[in-house]
């Protein structure tokens, strides 16, 4: 028990060294200031909790939302003694919590410790953190994605997944104080889970679950005005403008360090008007990979990895619902007000990483057989460099 205690000590001590280094690099290469807003364009969607606290520096407390990430902040600000140092010592703290939680759900999966803790590093800097920044922090800390992908796997895909866990109903009754948009997806997921898993054995503890989720997120919803009367259309309308973008999945970054690649991404934005939140689900380059990979082996690969494919089918799911002109134009004429359905892509992304550790630890497996061990660990190490690199040395931010 000792030993295993210490070994995941040191594995997520690994995980925290190499986020607070990659960190450091970009801190310094962008040259924030801890008194000012790193990420923030007021011209553009804001938390109204971040608007708030910009506003007043901190002294009202009438923007929290029931929200418990809002709650912290406003915490350290006082603290602290300044608000806005509080909300950026809050927003280095996601850095750690995503990697910390990502790193716990790719290990869940069955992915290495190496390949892991790469990987794990690597979704803290994607766009959709590093760009919406401090303007959409509840957002941009996606921490809880990874967390219920994980509990999604052991609920559904594992076969104890009939066994009754304390710690996932309490993460169920936390979601919609964490965040309330991302819960109410969640809430949908399991709901597509349970029907298509089709089994008696599963129906009552995913049933339990599900029904912990669905109560506390419509708790949580009334508590913050979430289904006050507003105008429907103009939500709709909305919706349908920030809805998914299934090719940003797989462009280039904004900013990218290649030129040439910048100059696609520009053109992109322009032709279609991919503007503010439209554009900031783009993954890395390596993240697209597997996201491409994966949806060849959902509709092709019959004999391919099958956690693969549940991974994405699940991006499918989402792609449905959170697509232009999908499913979830019915929940907003239902009043569910979401609006801003484009952040439904960190799933995507949050599995496809998952799907690119998979095909990392497959491919050094197949290599090892052919080429010394030494050689192929240095080639991933590149390849590990070279994708953090992309993200951390984009240009004019």
């Amino acid at each position: 028990m000792r030993t295993e205690l210490r070994k995941r000590i040191t594995q997520y001590a690994a995980v925290m060294l190499l986020t607070a280094v990659s960190l450091s690099v970009y801190y310094i290469l962008h040259q924030f200031q801890m008194r000012e807003l790193w990420v923030y364009d007021a011209d553009k969607a804001v938390d109204d909790f971040v608007r708030g606290i910009v506003q007043t520096g901190g002294t009202q407390a009438a923007f929290f939302g029931f929200n418990l990430q809002n709650l912290v902040i406003f915490v350290l600000g006082r603290i602290c003694g300044d608000a806005i140092f509080g909300m950026n010592l809050y927003y280095i703290m996601t850095f750690f919590m995503i990697s910390g939680a990502s790193y716990w759900c790719m290990k869940t999966m069955g992915i290495s410790g190496r390949t892991a803790l790469f990987i794990s590093v690597l979704l803290s800097f994607v766009p959709f953190h590093i760009d919406r920044g401090q303007g959409q922090i509840i957002t941009s800390s996606f921490f809880l994605v990874p967390v219920f992908l994980g509990l999604l796997y052991q609920i559904f895909f594992k076969e104890n997944g009939t066994k009754l866990q304390i710690r996932t109903l309490v993460w169920m009754a936390a979601a919609p104080f964490i965040d309330w948009r991302l819960a109410v997806m969640l809430t949908l997921l399991m709901l597509v889970l349970t029907v298509h898993r089709n089994e008696g054995r599963f129906y009552r503890t995913a049933g339990i679950y599900t029904a912990v989720l669905l109560v506390f997120t419509l708790f949580a919803g009334f508590l913050s005005g979430m289904f006050a009367q507003v105008d429907v259309t103009e939500n709709i309308r909305l919706a349908r403008e920030e809805g998914l973008r299934v090719l940003d999945m797989i462009l280039p970054l904004r900013y990218h360090v290649s030129d040439r690649l910048w100059n696609i991404r520009y053109a992109y934005d322009i032709s279609f008007s991919v503007h503010g939140e439209c554009g900031l689900n783009t993954q890395g380059m390596l993240i697209s990979a597997a996201f491409l990979y994966g949806l060849l082996v959902l509709f092709l690969g019959k004999k391919k990895d099958k956690r693969i494919q549940w991974l994405a089918w699940l991006s499918v799911v989402v792609i449905l619902i959170s697509v232009i002109g999908g499913f979830h134009l019915i929940l907003e004429y239902l009043g569910i007000n979401l609006v801003y359905w484009n952040r439904m892509g960190i799933l995507i992304i949050v599995c496809s990483a998952v799907i690119l550790g998979l095909m990392a630890d497959q491919m050094r497996t197949r290599l090892s057989k052919r080429l010394p061990r030494p050689a192929v660990d240095a080639a991933a190490a590149l390849i590990a460099i070279a994708g953090l690199a992309e993200l951390i040395l984009r240009q004019n931010m």
